[in-house]
């Protein structure tokens, strides 16, 4: 793995195993034309096989090893804490794959060899423990994980095709259609000026997941709090008499709220 220091243009940051023995991050400087490293000090469990820097904190960096073993560090790497035993293992030579979020600090994805354990997992307290996230997902391995800027979609690229988790519904979907091909994906960006997810195939070219501009809405929840219950049919009767219109509330996709809306909202509550 290799990853860049967003706050010096001319660092990156190289995982593997080591110089001279053990298993390091090596520290890469480019002086003008010559690039210089540095291996810093801590050795890990195993080799280093996924490493991440959060958007959010720059103290915060993560790392996981070819056994599935998660570090955590909250002085931008000076320390190291082996938080998680029981991580996805990585691919044998191309690694898994950590996924600081982009809104909350505290959360992080992380992925890789899911035949025998969980795929993919969450964890919410700056990964001091983990939970498996895999409803949807069939036994495989995860390549690369990447997300909406908001959060609400988590995308991966995985040896049995693309797949893309909704937060609110704490689900995976596959996401390859009839028409992107039956391969591996190997690597994944998701490049927001286009709300695109962009996946790379082993032998079958690239491949865009092209989002509608309001792939956020979440029909029938009015007030925004990802949860559909009586409180949104409550706001939904005031825009109804009010004769004003909301997307979410658009339930038949008429574009207006109305009776017809409210009755369609008033079945989802009850579960029907």
């Amino acid at each position: 793995p290799l990853i860049a220091d967003y706050e010096n243009a001319n660092i990156a940051y190289l995982g593997g195993g080591g110089v001279s023995g053990g298993n390091h991050i090596i520290k890469l400087t480019r002086f003008g034309s010559s690039i210089s490293y540095e291996e810093m000090p801590f050795s890990f469990s195993s080799s280093v096989s996924a490493m991440a820097i959060s958007p959010l904190d720059y103290d915060r960096w993560y790392l996981l090893t070819s056994s599935g073993q998660f570090y955590r560090s909250t002085d931008a790497g000076e320390s190291w804490d082996l938080t998680f035993y029981g991580g996805p293992d990585g691919h044998y030579f191309y690694g898994s794959t950590i996924l600081p979020s982009k809104v909350d600090s505290d959360i992080v994805y992380i992925g890789g060899s899911g035949y025998s354990n969980s795929p993919v997992y969450i964890s919410t307290n700056n990964g001091q423990s983990f939970t498996r996230i895999d409803e949807g997902l069939p036994n495989t391995l995860i390549y690369k994980l990447d997300s909406t800027e908001d959060g609400s979609l988590v995308f991966a690229a995985t040896e049995s095709g693309p797949y893309v988790y909704v937060d609110y519904q704490d689900r995976w979907y596959d996401i390859s259609g009839l028409g992107a091909p039956d391969q591996t994906y190997w690597s994944l960006e998701y490049i927001p000026e286009i709300l695109t997810a962009r996946f790379g195939t082993y032998g079958r070219g690239i491949w865009d997941f092209v989002l509608s501009s309001d792939y956020n809405i979440i029909y029938g929840d009015l007030n925004n709090d990802n949860v559909i219950n009586i409180q949104d049919i409550i706001v939904m009767i005031n825009y109804a008499i009010s004769n004003g219109y909301i997307a979410q509330g658009d339930l038949n996709e008429d574009n207006l709220v109305n009776i017809q809306d409210i009755v369609l909202l008033v079945n989802i509550v009850l579960g029907s």
